[in-house]
């Protein structure tokens, strides 16, 4: 499990992420894909990037 709270850390798997969008858009080849793909990729990561695990007491908590 990554830890997400050091600003370090959550900036560069934000930067990964970006980057790999960005790669796959070109591979799909859609128009201005190095401006759409981070942006989509970013998004979709601040939506789904959020799930529950279970915590070390072994109640669900939120990451």
């Amino acid at each position: 499990m990554i830890k997400t709270d050091d600003k370090r850390t959550r900036f560069l798997l934000s930067i990964i992420v970006a980057f790999i969008g960005g790669i796959l858009f070109t591979v799909l080849h859609t128009p201005i894909p190095w401006l759409l793909g981070p942006m989509v990729s970013i998004l979709i990561g601040a939506r789904l990037g959020k799930f529950d695990c279970i915590g070390q007491a072994g109640s669900a908590m939120q990451v």
